[in-house]
């Protein structure tokens, strides 16, 4: 086992006694030994640090435990990449504690730097539903829809998601590490991922896609949808309810037209932010091809109808060129 790893994975965790056996076991089958895990605790009162440290005591892999005692993603991502940074691990990586990453996900994201000049990769990811999910009716909404929208990322590229990145040393320190966004009144939110991405391009930074998926828990989707907050998916720290299957049980008691109205506003949101907004930007070409043969159509109608009409005329025509694959 190497000693000086190419490439330190850190992950934040609070509470994740439910899945994080499932991540470590994962790193086991990485095809590469070249990398090490930090594993950034960030106040948990179950058995997550239990879990982690008989792991480390296993020996499969370069495992490591810190604390972060100031409650939010931001400073616990930014405490393990810190770490990691100062030792001089030419790459950092980041995902989450309730995600299983393929096997060949360090090989991966590896082999991107070495073949490209990218200062950060960005990575998508697949949900892991549960078995009992196929036995709850309105599930299928909630499918067609994450599907339509890993559609358009395949389009238009990745967004920035702190559970599948990867970025150099060099520019991880460029930029002043990991931010800790904040809401007005001075707490601290979700959302450092996209800030950090956004820091490294207004730096000059190359940003590529990782052509890697790793597969994540559904729960803060099925959050967002018993609470009804089709703008908010990341929820921050302690406030993310961690017990999977009491979100299908809670699913089970929404009416199904309460779904399709949820679904319909995440769709909606999509259309907007990529075919309506970009109607008159570098990718119209990219968004024209969720509204053939109609793009001339659609160029008059998005001057003269609200959202909402826009939205109704061809929600359709959007939601069928999506699931038909136009990648």
């Amino acid at each position: 086992m190497s000693t000086d790893p190419k490439l330190s994975v850190i992950i934040p965790a609070l509470n994740e006694e439910q899945c994080i056996q499932q991540l470590l076991d994962s790193f086991r089958r990485q095809t590469r030994n070249d990398f090490e895990v930090i594993i950034v605790d960030n106040g948990s009162s179950d058995k997550t640090l239990g879990i982690v440290s008989e792991e480390i005591k296993k020996g499969f892999f370069q495992l490591r435990l810190l604390e972060e005692p100031q409650i939010g993603i931001g400073y616990t991502r930014k405490r393990g990449m810190d770490k990691a940074a100062k030792c001089g691990t030419p790459y950092l990586a980041g995902t989450d504690a309730d995600t299983i990453v393929p096997s060949e996900w360090v090989a991966s994201i590896m082999k991107t730097f070495e073949e490209t000049d990218a200062d950060l990769l960005l990575g998508a990811k697949a949900l892991l539903w549960s078995a009992k999910a196929e036995y709850i009716p309105s599930i299928r909404y909630l499918k067609e829809t994450w599907s339509i929208y890993e559609e358009i990322f395949k389009v238009f590229g990745n967004k920035p998601r702190g559970v599948n990145f990867a970025v150099t040393n060099s520019m991880y320190k460029k930029v002043g590490g990991m931010p800790q966004p904040m809401n007005d009144q001075g707490r601290p939110i979700g959302g450092e991922d996209v800030q950090f991405a956004k820091q490294i391009e207004e730096a000059g930074g190359l940003i590529e896609n990782l052509k890697m998926n790793v597969i994540t828990s559904p729960r803060r989707y099925l959050q967002a949808l018993i609470e009804n907050t089709p703008d908010h998916f990341s929820l921050n720290g302690v406030t993310e309810v961690r017990d999977e299957e009491l979100l299908y049980k809670k699913l089970r008691l929404i009416d199904e037209s309460v779904v399709v109205s949820f679904v319909e506003e995440i769709n909606k949101r999509g259309f907007n932010e990529y075919i309506v907004k970009n109607r008159a930007t570098r990718l119209w070409s990219l968004a024209a091809q969720f509204i053939d043969p109609y793009q001339n159509e659609f160029l008059v109608d998005s001057d003269q109808l609200p959202l909402d009409d826009l939205y109704k005329k061809y929600s359709e025509l959007f939601k069928k060129r999506a699931r038909s694959g136009l990648y």
